[in-house]
C-alpha cells in the first residue's frame, strides 16, 4: 500500500492544507458551513369518496326557479286604458269639459277592437267637444290658433300637443305623465307622427241669460231617424205618383186601338200610338230603377244610424237588480 511503503522508506505522508495549524489567541476562527436546507416532503390527501349527484332533483329545482314569476301585481293596479281615450279625456280636462274615460267609453261600439279616430270623435260629443280628424303631413302645418290639438303617433300612441318653442322644439303633454308637460325637439317628434290630428273645440252652449233659448224637441229614436231622410223619401213618393200615372198608358193605348184605329184602318195613328206609348214604358222603366235607388240609399244610412243608437242604449242599461 502506498501509505505503507512510504512509512518504509522514511517519508512521512502530505498533510492537508491547514491542518495541524494553531491558530494564535485572538485570531478569528473559521465559520463551520451551514446545513443544507431539507424540504418536507408534502404528502397528498387521500381522496375521499363523493356521494353521486341528483340530476332529476337538480333540475327540478332550477325549473322551479324560472317558473317562478318576477312579480305579482294585481290586475285592478294595472292601467289597461287605450293612449288614445287618455289622451281625448286630458284635452277635455284643458278645453273646460272635464270627463272621465268611462264616461268616454259608455255605450260605443268597443268590443275587441281598439279605440279608434272615429270612436273619438263621437265620445268628444258627449264630453261637448266638437271634433274633426285632420290629414296635416308636417308638423309646421298645424296652425297655432288649433292647438291643443290630439297627434296620433306611431305604434297607437298619441299625445297632446300645446304649443312651439321656437323652431326646434315643442311642449307636448303625454298620457303617461298624467297632464304634465313635456319639451321634446320637433325633428323626434316628427318621426314618431303619423300625419293625422285631432282637432277639438268646446262647442257653443247657451247662458241661461239668453232670451232665446229654444227646447230641442225630442224625436223617436226610430221616426226621428227616418225623419232626417225625409228629402229622400219626398223623392220616392213623387216617383211613386209618377209611375202610377204611368200605368194608365196601356189602357189607354189599347182603346184607342180598338175604336179608332180598327175601324178607320189608320196605321199612320198607331204608329204614333205605339212610339208614344213606348216612350212612357220606357220612363216608366227609369223612374222604378230610381225609386229603388232612393229606397236603398235612405234605408241603408237609416239603419246604419238606428242599429248605432240601439246599441248606444243597450250598452248603457244597468244590469244589477
Amino acid at each position: 500500500m502506498a501509505t505503507g511503503e512510504g512509512l518504509k522508506h522514511g517519508k512521512q505522508p502530505a498533510a492537508e492544507p491547514g491542518a495541524g495549524r494553531v491558530n494564535p489567541p485572538g485570531a478569528l476562527q473559521p465559520e463551520a458551513p451551514a446545513p443544507e436546507a431539507t424540504t418536507p416532503e408534502v404528502t397528498a390527501p387521500e381522496a375521499t369518496a363523493q356521494e353521486p349527484l341528483d340530476i332529476s332533483s337538480v333540475m327540478e329545482d332550477a325549473g322551479k326557479e324560472q317558473n317562478q314569476p318576477d312579480w305579482e301585481v294585481a290586475p285592478s293596479l294595472v292601467d289597461f286604458e287605450d293612449p288614445l281615450i287618455l289622451t281625448l279625456s286630458l284635452l277635455a280636462a284643458l278645453l273646460q269639459r272635464p270627463v272621465s274615460t268611462e264616461a268616454l267609453k259608455a255605450g260605443l261600439p268597443l268590443g275587441e277592437r281598439r279605440f279608434t279616430p272615429d270612436l273619438a270623435v263621437r265620445a268628444a260629443e258627449r264630453a261637448g267637444l266638437g271634433a274633426s280628424v285632420v290629414r296635416r303631413a308636417k308638423l309646421r302645418q298645424i296652425q297655432p290658433v288649433t292647438l291643443p290639438c290630439i297627434l296620433l303617433l306611431k305604434g297607437g300612441n298619441a299625445c297632446i300637443l300645446m304649443e312651439f318653442e321656437g323652431k326646434a322644439d315643442a311642449k307636448v303633454v303625454i298620457p303617461e305623465g298624467g297632464g304634465t308637460k313635456k319639451s321634446l325637439a320637433v325633428d323626434a317628434l316628427q318621426e314618431q307622427y303619423t300625419g293625422y290630428a285631432i282637432y277639438a273645440r268646446p262647442e257653443f252652449r247657451f247662458d241661461e241669460r239668453a232670451p232665446d233659448i229654444k227646447v230641442k224637441e225630442y224625436r223617436s229614436w226610430f221616426w226621428g231617424t227616418l225623419w232626417q231622410f225625409w228629402p229622400i223619401y219626398s223623392h220616392v213618393l213623387l216617383a211613386s205618383i209618377i209611375i202610377n200615372c204611368f200605368a194608365i198608358a196601356s189602357p189607354l193605348f189599347i182603346m184607342n186601338v180598338y175604336d179608332r184605329v180598327v175601324p178607320n184602318n189608320a196605321m199612320e195613328t198607331l204608329w204614333v200610338l205605339a212610339i208614344g206609348v213606348l216612350t212612357v214604358f220606357g220612363f216608366e222603366f227609369i223612374m222604378r230603377n230610381l225609386r229603388t235607388y232612393f229606397v236603398d240609399v235612405a234605408g241603408k244610412n237609416a239603419d246604419v244610424l238606428i242599429a248605432s243608437r240601439l246599441f248606444e242604449r243597450l250598452m248603457s242599461m244597468r244590469l244589477d237588480s
